[in-house]
């Protein structure tokens, strides 16, 4: 196995104790391997998490009706 797939298993083992659902999933471990150059990845990893969560969160609230208006109040809290 070659040190690009060990590290892939790495990053979506870690990726996936967030709880994303797979595709999201996949999309951000996809990412990281791509952009991956030190040994400081987990704190990337975790940024990106995060972006993909208020991504697909922001999501579901437009589905659900709300305007970008009524959505900014959680973007502030949640940035907290």
């Amino acid at each position: 196995m070659s040190s690009r797939d060990q590290l892939r298993r790495k990053v979506a083992a870690y990726v996936r104790m967030y709880g994303l659902s797979s595709p999201e999933a996949d999309r951000v471990t996809d990412e990281m391997v791509r952009e991956i150059d030190d040994d400081d990845w987990e704190s990337d990893v975790g940024g990106r998490v995060e972006v993909a969560r208020r991504r697909v969160r922001d999501a579901e609230l437009l589905r659900r009706g709300c305007t970008l208006d009524q959505i900014e109040p959680f973007r502030v809290h949640y940035s907290r």
